[in-house]
């Protein structure tokens, strides 16, 4: 159970890098990172350690995308 943990833990920060690397290279940030089908065939070449299905990765791509989205605009997390 704990690998499984530490190996999400893992796979989010990953993503997390990812839409936080993609954000800023967009001249609008935000709206870039909602192109989903993009960020899921860019992630595959961004880290290529995580044997996930599109599906999943979809999943937590969107998950993490509202997140920053809901951060930018109410302000950052503590």
């Amino acid at each position: 159970m704990n690998e499984q943990c530490t190996d999400m833990q893992r796979l989010i920060s990953t993503i997390r890098q990812y839409l936080s690397s993609e954000n800023k290279s967009f001249e609008f940030p935000v709206n870039g990172v909602f192109e989903v089908e993009r960020s899921v065939e860019n992630f595959h070449s961004y880290n290529d350690s995580f044997d996930l299905d599109d599906k999943i990765l979809r999943d937590l791509l969107c998950i993490e995308a509202l997140r920053i989205g809901l951060i930018l605009h109410f302000g950052k997390e503590k």
